[in-house]
């Protein structure tokens, strides 16, 4: 039986060192998305991280060139800390709050012994939950192509995925449907 150890953000083999009640609470962490959306549409839609985590590890095997196991863990696992701190909604993880909210996350994170990954990889993992953020929103609210906080997480994405090379498909991803 695997014994808990303190796991660093590096470690490529984080799965073989989880205990069995941290591997349960990284099973069941699926959390309701949307749940403080201003659109009733979002708030309805029946979102959870672990549709958006699955997702995201979809779009990195689309996008990334030749993606690492480490990036695609944690990919598959960079909300299963809200099973704790909960989804809190994008405006507030802004200022102080927010400063303390990231804090809080990912020391839950660490406790959880969940992957991480910085630098190139982290941007890219960035750009993917963002991605995946914009195209469910836009996808289920129509209102969002309109909307300056979403056309300004539109030009978040752009610049992210021209950093990374990736800007022809995702720029195509984001066009707005006729109609």
């Amino acid at each position: 039986m695997a014994t808990s150890t303190t796991k660093s953000p590096s470690d490529g083999d984080w799965w073989e060192t989880s205990t069995p009640e941290e591997t349960l609470a990284i099973w069941r962490s699926g959390v309701a998305r949307w749940h403080a959306n201003r659109w009733p549409s979002l708030r309805g839609s029946g979102d959870t991280t672990d549709a958006h985590q699955g997702r995201c590890v979809r779009l990195l095997l689309c996008l990334h060139p030749n993606p690492s196991v480490p990036l695609l863990a944690a990919a598959a696992c960079h909300d299963v800390q809200e099973c704790v701190t909960g989804d809190v909604p994008g405006p507030a993880k802004t200022g102080h709050f927010g400063k303390e909210l990231a804090f809080l996350e990912a020391k839950v994170a660490v406790e959880m012994g969940l992957p991480a990954v910085f630098g190139r990889e982290g941007r890219w993992l960035k750009l993917v939950d963002m991605l995946d953020t914009y195209l469910w929103a836009s996808l289920v609210e129509p209102r969002t192509w309109d909307d300056p906080e979403w056309i300004a997480l539109g030009q978040q994405i752009i610049h992210a995925a021209e950093d990374l090379g990736c800007i022809d498909v995702v720029a195509a991803m984001l066009e707005k449907p006729p109609g």
